[in-house]
């Protein structure tokens, strides 16, 4: 039986498939290099060659056995990745990173490969511990290269070593203030690159584009590697989530006092202990929150009392004396307790420590009672701080800063605009029925995730996780019943 044929042109005219391949090239090889198993170090050369450009990677994490290398790499239309939490699974970036290129060369574990388009040769040598490539791109590409791969870097945010002709290349735009959750990804925003949107998953940069947004950064984290949202050449995104994310785009361009205030959060500091999650009785969680009115330690230097302007991701400022010349309020918190107020708006003194009302209390000693259950149920030990959060979007928040440590905030409030205005009011956020009781218990096992367990993004891994432990919290319902008392 005869079969198709495919010549070099074939292979060559797929670069147009991109609307940038020196961008898509270069993304391809270093999204490669950080998916593979146990990768920690990465090193790029790039070097003029003869009127080429001869681009080379490559990473110490696990090789590739003979079956992988053949039956997926150099087989078209397969992948090795399978959609399992990496960015990959289409199986078309290896027309880009090799057949497409005058020709290539691969050592991986006892193999090394040397092709050109379809044709290719494979043979067995000493050991190699990771995987090198080599591409002899055609014509003079080396600034767009170079360049293109210090903007990815500048971009991305992962946490191994990466080396660009000897030097080294850190990779860290944090993601900033989250905005808005999807059910595909979770946009962020902040003031690293001016007027920028910058789309990635698990903190490898896919495609980026200008944009008028206040000159601020909006990052967009994909959800679950991506697979599903990406157009197979990675450069957009397919048109229903393309919808959805211009919509939002559109939002913060007409709204922007919402979407991009130029007040940092307000946070408000109630002295006391930290809340220490060791194993616990029953007559512990009551004595956490008490009832009874404490009395707030006299505030010294290192121990203010009242507004603190701070940053919005790092607390650093230390408010001067005269912020906190109000009178001494008494508090219903024995332990530390912080308000972060990230909406302009004036709180309400029924949520304040000071004035609690009804409500107020009651969840507060729910929020703890719980977020102690769950440390206790994990066997996590540590301290940590309680508090309220207003926030027009985000129901909780884990949040750790220098100044405070790890803090647990939850909101009490659901924020409401008033149609044809401007205006907006707080409403209370929870019920305290049985399907309030265990939203506060979702919304609380969802920060865990993020402070005890140290998982930061909402990508595969966290989704993981968060189910894994769905399932203990649901099996174990009964341990929760005395945090609703």
């Amino acid at each position: 039986m005869a079969t198709v044929g495919i010549g070099p042109q074939f292979f060559r005219k797929s670069l147009n498939d991109y609307s940038n391949w020196l961008w898509a090239l270069p993304r391809e090889a270093m999204q490669n290099s950080m998916d593979a198993p146990h990768s920690k170090n990465i090193h790029v050369w790039i070097e003029p060659k003869d009127g080429n450009t001869l681009f080379s990677w490559g990473n110490d994490g696990a090789p590739m056995e003979r079956e992988e290398l053949e039956g997926k790499l150099l087989t078209l239309g397969e992948s090795g990745k399978e959609f399992k939490g990496t960015v990959g699974g289409f199986g078309a970036a290896k027309l880009i990173l090799l057949f497409a290129h005058l020709e290539y060369e691969i050592i991986t574990g006892n193999w090394y490969v040397r092709g050109s388009g379809g044709n290719y040769t494979i043979e067995e040598r000493p050991y190699y511990a990771g995987t090198h490539t080599k591409v002899l791109v055609q014509g003079n590409h080396f600034a767009d290269l170079l360049g293109n791969i210090r903007g990815f870097m500048f971009q991305a945010q992962w946490s191994g070593s990466v080396k660009i002709n000897g030097e080294e290349w850190t990779q860290n735009l944090r993601k900033g203030s989250r905005r808005r959750d999807f059910d595909w990804a979770t946009i962020y925003t902040n003031k690293s690159i001016h007027n920028r949107l910058v789309v990635r998953t698990n903190g490898i940069p896919m495609f980026y584009r200008h944009i008028n947004c206040d000159g601020r950064c909006v990052v967009v984290e994909l959800k679950a590697g991506g697979a599903d949202v990406l157009q197979s050449n990675r450069d957009s995104l397919k048109s229903n989530y393309q919808q959805q994310l211009d919509a939002f785009i559109d939002e913060i361009t007409v709204n922007k006092v919402s979407a991009f205030r130029d007040d940092a959060p307000v946070y408000t500091l109630y002295v006391g202990d930290k809340i220490h999650s060791t194993p616990i009785a029953e007559e512990t969680l009551e004595h956490i929150i008490s009832a009874a009115y404490a009395t707030i330690p006299e505030h010294t230097d290192d121990e203010p009392i009242g507004n603190v302007i701070v940053d919005t991701e790092v607390v650093y400022a230390q408010a001067p004396r005269s912020t906190f010349s109000q009178p001494m309020k008494r508090s219903k918190i024995n332990y530390e307790f912080i308000i972060k107020n990230d909406t302009g708006m004036m709180i309400p003194t029924h949520y304040l420590p000071s004035e609690f009302s009804e409500y107020s209390d009651k969840l507060v000693k729910i929020w703890a009672k719980v977020l102690l259950t769950m440390h206790d149920l994990f066997n996590k030990q540590g301290e940590f701080s309680i508090g309220f959060v207003f926030d027009e979007m985000a129901a909780a928040e884990f949040e750790f800063t220098p100044k405070y440590g790890d803090v647990y905030y939850i909101n009490p409030v659901a924020i409401k605009k008033q149609k044809g205005t401007n205006s907006r009011s707080m409403a209370k956020r929870y019920k305290f029925n049985a399907a309030g009781r265990w939203a506060i218990v979702a919304d609380a096992l969802h920060e865990f995730v993020h402070g005890a367990i140290g998982l930061e993004g909402h990508d595969e891994l966290y989704s993981t996780m968060l189910t894994e432990l769905t399932g203990v919290v649901l099996r174990e319902k009964q341990r929760f019943n005395c945090c609703f008392v």
